[in-house]
Formats: structure tokens, C-alpha cells, sequence
């Protein structure tokens, strides 16, 4: 019996299977419409880290590489909602992905127990009968394939003998091939070429060490607004004034406009609320307040978070997702204790009368869609949103993660959070 390598039989085989028989599928009912208008969502999925955007389409399937094919993996349903005009096919594609999704999760897991293998094995029986179901008249040998048969009648057993996927991937061997290998040897002149890979091998692993070092310092010195210079400075009798200025200036996004327009009763109302100020002491006082574009979130992924009108010639405002207190939870609807919300500005406040300076980002709330009708809260185990006229300002300490919100193509106001990211 020949041991699964997941790269060559999921990412690079079956998917790579699934994504070429879906398109083939659309095509022969609906021509090239669907194709297109798939390929036109693909390239406005909203960018996040590390996620790649084809922006140029995918047609070239044989060209992907894993990492790329993972990335579609992350967004495709969210692509698919609402395709075509045939609801139940569309439902039954969505259903498909959605399946693989589960799947390929359960298969990266590094430990199992019994009790997850028998559920692993229900989903590999669920997503293969509803391929072959969908896909099997697109495929010359009807789905005869190999690396089917191996994936769904042998891979849980090879896991119950050898141990996880994971131990016997090839994955990590071909990024080490990819790095090490390929990328400096394309950074040579061609000439002396071992001399040159060895020397920018070594230079790239001197700076990855430097590079650690010097966050691991600076992540445990600071964290919040990183920012050494503001944006805009002002007060809170002052900020009508940059208001104005801002109108004037076309250039400017919407939404960084409106948190403007937002902050000063967001500072009022945070500094009555929180800080116990009366509404008098908050006029009497001078609060200096500098406005920043980025910030450092101090957990354990060590992200950045962005609120800027103009980053490399794109507005970007991150979303996050913000743990709610206990005491809190019964008061709204939360997704297993968190609420979500896309930061706008982050301010960092000082006055004499407080014992330090405060870092708050002002964000604007999502909520459930439809929160009258619980089973609409999620589209395959993903949040269904819409933003809420409400906006705060909240401790920076309070923010778990970002998050990546995809928008509904055909309905603007409405989003997805995507859980398949991680």
C-alpha cells in the first residue's frame, strides 16, 4: 500500500479535479457567463495576509501552484453564492466546496482519536458521493482516478497504521526546494551559480535571525499605535475645523471621512462612560488628540492593523473581531463570544487629567443580518453581517484578531465572515 503524499492527491490532484469539472460544468449549461463573472469575483475578494487575489483569473489550472490552489480553497464559496440562476445546482456546488473544505481540515489535523477518524472518514464519504454525483459525466474515465480511489478507501486506514497526513507530506520538502533552491538561484547572474545560491542562502537566514531578534525585542517593549508620527492632530474643540478641511480634499475615502464625523461624539461618549467624566469636565478639559494609521496588535499572531485612506494608493480599514466580557455576552448576539467591526481611525488621546495616554481605535459595528431568524445567521458555519449605525471607540486591548469580511456580490450590504482563512 503506497502512502498518501496530501499535496499531489488533494491540492495539486482531487481539487485541482473538482475546480476544473466545475468549471466545465458552468460552461456546458450556462456558457461562458458564469465563468467570467466568477473570475471578476475572484479578483475583488478583499486583500488579507498572505491570501492571494487573481486578479487575472485562473483559467491556466494546470499552471497553480498548491499554495495558490489553497488560497481559492479559502474564497471559493464565497465566489459561488448566488452564481446561477438554478438554485439548487448552485446550492449543491456551495454544498461541494463547503464538504472538500471540511475535509482537507480534518486531514491537516496532527493527532487523532478514534471518535475523529470515524468522523473524518463521514466527511471523505460525503464529499466524494456528491463529486461523483456532480462531476462524474465531465470526466473521460467517469471518475476512475487513482488518486480517488486511494483518498477515499485508503487514507484512513494508512492514518490508523503510519499517523497523520502530515508526517508523510511532501510539503514541506517542496517550500524548502522553493526557498532554498529555486527562488536564489533565479537571483543569480547565471555565472559561479553554487557560489552565488550558497552566499544568498546564507545572507537570507542572517537576515530571517536579525529579523526575529529585533521583533521579539520591539513586541515586548510596545504594542498599540506603532506610529511614531500622526496623521492629523487636533482637539476636541478642534475637530469640526478638520472636518471641513478634509470635504475639501476629493481624494479622500468615505469611510475614513465619516470616522472623522464620528469622533467627536465617540470621544464624549467614551470618556463619560468609561472614564466617569461629566459632560462639562469633558469641555473644560483639553483633549490632545493625534489620529494614526496603523497599529500593533499584541497577541499571539502578531499583526499589524490599518486604518488608512491611502495605503500604496488603497484605502484599507481592517476588520476585527472583539471579544465581548461575559458579563456582556447576554446582551447581544455574539459569534461564540465575539463581535465584529471595521476600525476607521485609531486616535491616541492625552490630557492632564489622565494617568496615561490612551490608544483607541474608533470602529464601526457588524451585526447578525437577520438577527430575528437564527437559522440565517450563518452561511456554511460563516457569520452573515451587515453593518449597524453604531460607532465606538474601544480599548485596542479588547481586539482578539482581524478578520477577513468578504461582501455578498449580489447584495452590497450584506457579509461573510470567512472562517476558512486560518
Amino acid at each position: 500500500m503506497c502512502v498518501i503524499d496530501r499535496m499531489h492527491h488533494a491540492d495539486l490532484g482531487l481539487f485541482q479535479y473538482q475546480l476544473r469539472f466545475t468549471v466545465e460544468l458552468l460552461n456546458s449549461k450556462y456558457g461562458s457567463g458564469p465563468i467570467k463573472i466568477l473570475e471578476e469575483r475572484f479578483s475583488q475578494i478583499p486583500r488579507y495576509p498572505n491570501l492571494k487575489i487573481f486578479k487575472n483569473g485562473f483559467e491556466r489550472l494546470n499552471r497553480l501552484t498548491a499554495s495558490e490552489y489553497w488560497d481559492l480553497m479559502k474564497v471559493m464559496i464565497f465566489a459561488l453564492d448566488n452564481l446561477i440562476s438554478d438554485k439548487n445546482l448552485n446550492k449543491n456546488l456551495c454544498d461541494l466546496f463547503s464538504l472538500w473544505i471540511d475535509m482537507y481540515i480534518w486531514s491537516r489535523q496532527e493527532e487523532y482519536t478514534e471518535f475523529d477518524l470515524c468522523e473524518f472518514e463521514k466527511s471523505i464519504v460525503e464529499w466524494g458521493d456528491l463529486f461523483i454525483k456532480l462531476m462524474s459525466k465531465f470526466s473521460p474515465s467517469n471518475l476512475n482516478i487513482p488518486k480517488l480511489h486511494s483518498w477515499c478507501y485508503h487514507l484512513i486506514p494508512l492514518i490508523r497504521q503510519f499517523g497523520a497526513v502530515n508526517g508523510f507530506t511532501s510539503e514541506t520538502y517542496e517550500l524548502l526546494h522553493k526557498t532554498n533552491v529555486k527562488q536564489p538561484y533565479h537571483m543569480t547572474n547565471k555565472r559561479h551559480v553554487n557560489t552565488q545560491m550558497q552566499a544568498i542562502v546564507q545572507r537570507q537566514n542572517i537576515f530571517t535571525t536579525l529579523s526575529k531578534f529585533q521583533l521579539w525585542s520591539y513586541n515586548n517593549k510596545c504594542h498599540g499605535i506603532t506610529s511614531k508620527k500622526p496623521t492629523e492632530q487636533m482637539t476636541q474643540h478642534t475637530i469640526d475645523q478638520i472636518i471641513n478641511q478634509l470635504r475639501n480634499n476629493q481624494n479622500l475615502n468615505n469611510l475614513w471621512i465619516r470616522g472623522f464625523e464620528k469622533l467627536k461624539t465617540c470621544i464624549y461618549d467614551y470618556f463619560q462612560d468609561i472614564e466617569k467624566w461629566t459632560f462639562q469636565e469633558i469641555e473644560d478639559e483639553t483633549i490632545q488628540i493625534e489620529i494614526f494609521e496603523f497599529a500593533y496588535l499584541d497577541n499571539d499572531y502578531k499583526v499589524v492593523i490599518c486604518a488608512s485612506s491611502n495605503y500604496h494608493g488603497q484605502a484599507i480599514f481592517s476588520d476585527v473581531c472583539v471579544e465581548m466580557d461575559e458579563s456582556e455576552q447576554d446582551d447581544y448576539w455574539t459569534d461564540n463570544g465575539l463581535c465584529y467591526a471595521k476600525i476607521l481611525l485609531f486616535i491616541r488621546t492625552k490630557s492632564t487629567k489622565l494617568d496615561k495616554n490612551l490608544d483607541l481605535p474608533l470602529v464601526y459595528w457588524y451585526d447578525f443580518a437577520y438577527p430575528n431568524n437564527i437559522q440565517h445567521h450563518y452561511f456554511y458555519k460563516c457569520a452573515i453581517l451587515k453593518h449597524v449605525e453604531h460607532y465606538t471607540l474601544i480599548p485596542i486591548a479588547s481586539i482578539a484578531n482581524i478578520v477577513h469580511i468578504i461582501s455578498k456580490f449580489d447584495e452590497p450590504e450584506i457579509f461573510y465572515v470567512n472562517k476558512y482563512i486560518k
